[in-house]
């Protein structure tokens, strides 16, 4: 039976506690994106890495049924992280997807910088980043957390092998 904090969406129950810890998330991936300080974009950034590396943790040590999720979000959200982050062609990541949206996105967050998209997001000295170049650090770190709570949802849906079946 149901408890009245729990709602039943397919096989997952969501809590309420899941939901209110998702919108704080929301929130704090929000402030970041509108005012993207060097805090902002550390915290998210570090953040990201912490549950990435805290999910391939979980995928390999689980017991097998409360594998998949861990395994799902591991999966996702690093491959995504190693494309957005750490491709370093400025080809490629002109054409990936996300980053076009965060393109269209900054401009309506920030609208006394819109035409800063035109110059070089990394000032001469390579350490010095300019206002956008860390909202796209904090856009493309969110990314890979959604990337990974896609992958865990997928991940749920997938039949996998149940336990072994006993013989006598």
């Amino acid at each position: 039976m149901n408890t009245p904090e729990e709602v039943l969406v397919g096989r997952t129950r969501i809590s309420i506690a899941g939901l209110c810890g998702f919108v704080m998330l929301c929130g704090i991936g929000f402030a970041a994106l509108r005012s993207p300080s060097d805090l902002w974009a550390a915290v998210v950034l570090n953040g990201t890495l912490a549950a990435l590396a805290l999910a391939a943790l979980g995928a390999l040590r689980l017991p097998e049924p409360r594998r998949a999720p861990w395994m799902g979000f591991a999966c996702f959200g690093w491959i995504y992280a190693a494309l957005a982050l750490g491709s370093g062609n400025l080809l490629f990541s002109t054409y990936f997807f996300p980053t076009r949206l965060l393109v269209m996105l900054y401009p309506r967050l920030h609208p006394e910088d819109s035409t800063i998209l035109l110059t070089s997001p990394v000032s001469s000295n390579s350490y010095v980043f300019t206002v956008w170049s860390r909202f796209f650090l904090i856009g493309h770190s969110l990314g890979g957390l959604l990337a990974g709570v896609v992958g865990a949802a997928l991940a749920r849906t997938v039949p996998g092998d149940g336990p072994p079946s006993r013989t006598t």
